[in-house]
């Protein structure tokens, strides 16, 4: 998905302890992190998967241009197959740096981690149960670094016609299907990724492009779930290093164009023009790859989108 020129993969490794467990062959899983300027907090999230993921295993830190040095422990490091450092040649956005990530991995599964993220003890274990041929997304409970019992968000839905997103918080630890699974911690079978081309590749920089695949997945025949009982822990930053507008408007106007019936395009259009950058940005759009898309979907849809509004009860 990405050209191999834009990628340089560092020789470099980092140490894994013998008591992990990691087989010298190819890797069940292959955890991707997209790192942008994440200080220690990338350190501290590698070692809490190396500490507590108990399958055999990849990490891939994809550095997507960081100017603060937070990668460059994992190229001093002692060699060792457990974590590759791949560093862009030019900032290639979250997607890009997610399928950089993607097209390097040797595991049968992917797990998307944002860089900034702890993990319990074996926590992969119950989103891999997870999986099947009917299952397409995983996901695990999101609590705040620092506060691991809580609260709990369990996925997401839309709740305004701007495409607001509103947590979801279950009564249990049972797990559950949900509309929407953030990119912070997202599992997938990589020959279906494949299938479905990833992540949007259109899509710009950062913002939506978990959600729009979570829609696709769902109207394309594909279940999403939350398992509450794993709880992993996100650092939310007071400021996200991308430039926010006018590319997230972009991305929701995409993903918009992309999926929505006509109706539900004229109602969030209007919403979503009064959102920074609207003008611009729906210009773009509609020059894009869009209309092509939408065709190529439409032939493959087992479900629309009106009935993913009506399943989990969208009702604006």
């Amino acid at each position: 998905m990405i050209p191999a020129a834009a990628i340089q993969a560092s020789e470099s490794r980092f140490h894994l302890g013998s008591e992990i467990g990691l087989s010298s062959g190819t890797p069940h899983v292959s955890l991707i992190l997209p790192s942008f300027n994440e200080g220690e907090k990338l350190r501290q999230t590698v070692e809490s998967l190396l500490a507590n993921t108990r399958q055999s295993f990849e990490i891939l830190v994809v550095d997507n241009g960081s100017t603060d040095g937070s990668s460059d422990f994992l190229r001093d490091l002692s060699p060792n197959d457990a974590v590759r450092l791949l560093r862009t040649q030019t900032r290639l956005g979250v997607v890009g740096a997610r399928h950089a990530g993607a097209d390097q991995a040797r595991g049968e599964v992917l797990v998307f981690c944002d860089a900034h993220m702890l993990f319990p003890r074996d926590w992969l274990t119950p989103l891999l149960a997870e999986l099947s041929p009917e299952v397409g997304l995983v996901g695990p409970a999101i609590s705040i670094w620092g506060q691991p019992e809580g609260p709990l968000a369990c996925g997401s839905v839309w709740e305004k016609a701007s495409l607001e997103l509103a947590q979801i918080y279950l009564p249990n630890d049972e797990p559950a299907d949900v509309a929407i699974i953030g990119g912070g911690c997202q599992v997938m079978r990589r020959d279906l990724f494949r299938e479905l081309g990833g992540y949007d590749s259109g899509m710009v920089d950062w913002g939506i492009e978990d959600q729009e695949l979570c829609l696709r997945l769902w109207t394309l025949g594909y279940r999403v779930r939350v398992v509450p009982l794993v709880r992993v822990q996100h650092y939310y930053r007071d400021f996200v290093p991308y430039a926010q507008w006018p590319n997230v408007t972009y991305n929701k106007l995409r993903m918009v164009l992309t999926h929505f019936s006509d109706a539900r395009v004229t109602t969030s259009v209007k919403a979503i023009s009064q959102e920074p950058g609207f003008t611009e940005a729906f210009a773009r759009v509609a020059d894009s790859d869009v209309w092509d898309r939408r065709a190529a979907l439409e032939d493959r849809r087992v479900h629309d989108a009106e009935w993913f509004f009506a399943r989990f009860a969208m009702t604006f």
